[in-house]
């Protein structure tokens, strides 16, 4: 007997104002709300794994409604479908202020604000001819406020849990904003952090406490945490013997009360926290790890190799969950999750969705 899911989502529309009718494979009305000129039904009713349903099928040709209507953007990975759609038409001052290739960009988890700065430095290695501005907008690009950066030379800039815009500077200061531009307050990585000066950051989340940390990289490649903007406490990591340079790529795990690093160099993959620096081995990983992406309940890892390989293991690294092989040793621009079932590997013009089965979707 199939495998059975037991939500489902259904669209209908408007047909010259009416609405074409369906009926619940239970038996039960749907619950209806009204989207513009689009129908959005909720139904409870099972649907086998790989997506067919012949009764809901059948009930959908006896009104006239094509199935491709319903379902034709939708996409099987696995258990789950996805689509891509877009969501906003950025409005005209969001157009106006994005240029995206020479700009710092942040964007709130769940649809949150987004922030925006001019950053010269991913054009040119001149110092900026003046401070930046920095623009919040809402998710769809209406502008909610801008002010003028008067303060050090900015490394990074995101937000918290609690929608704080961190501001990362280079003298290892951290300040933060609400979404109007307004100055909250500010708290040190370190002495030592400014003495040597942070070169990269990271502003991650906690999911079990459901804070927000900072981890600066600084240039004589040490690493410093506070793993609570809200009690900020500076805390050195273990050192990483022998790294003299950037590691090719780093992330931060957070889970329960500890906090560690990821990262690696050359074809080692190291995990540090304050107390430690473990070497780790990893299961039929051939090839260096150029890119990484933690899924959002910090559970699992994807690694990226210059291989063209994609490994997701458990974020603990004890279990390796998926293998696949892109065909392409460019790094991808982007490395995210989509929920925490899929891997998302963005190039120029394509965007593939990888799912742990070693199944996929290609957009274009």
């Amino acid at each position: 007997m199939p495998k059975t899911l037991e939500k489902s989502v259904v669209i209908t529309y408007k047909n010259n104002a009416q609405l074409i009718g369906f009926q619940a494979v239970d038996g039960k009305q749907p619950t209806v709300d009204t989207v513009g000129d689009y129908i959005v039904a909720l139904m409870l009713h099972k649907t086998t794994a790989d997506g067919k349903n012949l009764e809901l099928l059948q009930c959908l040709e006896r009104t006239g409604t094509k199935m491709a209507h319903v379902t034709g953007d939708w996409n099987p990975l696995g258990e789950v479908f996805y689509r891509k759609v877009e969501l906003y038409n950025m409005q005209h001052h969001w157009q106006q202020k994005a240029d995206i290739p020479r700009c710092k960009i942040a964007a709130a988890s769940f649809g949150g604000p987004i922030a925006l700065m001019r950053d010269d430095r991913k054009t040119s290695n001149a110092p900026p001819a003046r401070k930046p501005d920095i623009f919040i907008f809402s998710s769809s690009g209406k502008p909610i406020s801008f002010f003028r950066w008067e303060s050090g030379q900015l490394v990074d800039i995101g937000w918290s849990s609690t929608e704080d815009l961190l501001c990362v500077q280079q003298d290892g200061t951290v300040l933060t904003y609400d979404i109007f531009g307004k100055f909250h307050g500010r708290f040190s990585m370190g002495q030592v952090a400014r003495d040597n000066e942070v070169i990269d950051a990271r502003i991650f989340y906690n999911p079990t406490s459901g804070t927000s940390g900072v981890v600066v990289l600084t240039g004589n490649y040490k690493f410093y945490v506070v793993s609570n903007v809200k009690n900020p406490q500076s805390k050195k990591m273990a050192d990483v013997p022998g790294l003299l340079s950037p590691p090719s790529c780093w992330t931060v795990i957070s889970k329960d009360r500890d906090t560690f690093v990821m990262l690696t160099k050359d074809k080692i993959l190291y995990v540090i926290d304050p107390g430690y620096c473990q070497e780790q081995g990893l299961e039929n990983a051939n090839g260096a790890c150029i890119e990484m992406a933690l899924s959002f309940d910090n559970q699992r890892i994807a690694l990226f190799t210059d291989r063209g390989d994609i490994h997701v293991f458990t974020s603990d690294l004890q279990r390796k969950l998926c293998e696949f092989s892109t065909n392409s040793q460019i790094r991808p621009k982007q490395l995210v999750w989509c929920g925490n079932g899929a891997v998302v590997a963005y190039w120029e013009n394509l965007l593939l969705v990888i799912g742990m089965k070693k199944n996929w979707i290609k957009y274009p």
